[in-house]
């Protein structure tokens, strides 16, 4: 099996499944190409643990919210409703 590397833009759900796997692409994409179109992916992975195994994992925030910053959808995800908080 060989692995491709990123071809970017990504598309919607390329975009999607970096957010929910914590790839770095989902940030090289906002950052390079902004986040137009993808701000519904950025808040849902906001309200959505997408952790698999939170004992092995690094702690997503730090990531997620460079990701939101940049996109300029903290307030939005803010008052999500599925927000806990």
């Amino acid at each position: 099996m060989r692995i491709e590397a990123p071809t970017y833009p990504l598309t919607p759900e390329a975009f999607d499944a970096a957010l929910r796997t914590g790839h770095g692409r989902a940030k090289q994409q906002v950052v390079a190409y902004g986040a137009a179109g993808l701000e519904d992916e950025v808040v849902k992975a906001c309200v959505t643990c997408f952790t698999y195994d939170p004992q092995c994992e690094a702690d997503r925030a730090p990531w997620l919210f460079s990701i939101i910053d940049r996109a300029k959808v903290s307030e939005r995800a803010l008052n999500d409703p599925h927000f806990p908080g």
